[in-house]
């Protein structure tokens, strides 16, 4: 109804977000923003947009302040996504760290995740079985395929489940 609504902007660039489109999400909340909506409320969705497109300082700074402002349980999970993205696992265990004190079953799957990223295969099996016995066999290809990702990959593999149109030749490459 109204094409100036920041609201309407910030739900467009949200749904672009959730879908993959980095770069069409990145432009509706640069004019949802322009139209007055404030970054609180874009943050967390905004950060989802600019893992996948590498800007992993950018999106991090977004998820904290969704943490900071909101008290966001899954601005706390993407943080610690972005952050093993980037390598850096002692910071991407604290920031769940809190989650996993209150057994945040979402946390449990992040934290394998976040031991994928950084190449802890042994450590990311041993999270998959102490949430789902058994289950670890069945994401071995997934756990050991996850760190030869480029950063981008990685983002959307963790965040979005997507993986490259190439990923079953290259998974097989690995094994």
């Amino acid at each position: 109804v109204n094409p100036n609504a920041p609201a309407a902007k910030a739900g467009l660039g949200a749904a672009m977000a959730h879908m993959g489109d980095a770069d069409g999400a990145i432009f509706y909340f640069d004019q949802a923003t322009r139209l007055g909506a404030s970054s609180l409320t874009v943050a967390l969705d905004r950060g989802l947009a600019r893992d996948p497109n590498g800007d992993l300082a950018a999106a991090q700074t977004d998820y904290r302040l969704a943490i900071a402002s909101l008290n966001s349980d899954e601005g706390r999970r993407r943080l610690a996504l972005s952050l093993a993205i980037g390598r850096d696992r002692n910071g991407a265990m604290a920031a769940i760290q809190p989650l996993l004190n209150r057994h945040d079953r979402a946390a449990q799957r992040t934290r394998a995740f976040v031991l994928a990223l950084v190449g802890d295969s042994a450590g990311a099996a041993q999270a998959i079985e102490a949430v789902m016995p058994g289950g670890s066999a069945r994401f071995a290809p997934f756990i050991s395929y996850l760190p030869q990702l480029s950063v981008q990959e990685k983002a959307a593999a963790v965040h979005l489940g997507m993986f490259p149109d190439n990923a079953a030749v290259r998974i097989s490459q690995v094994q």
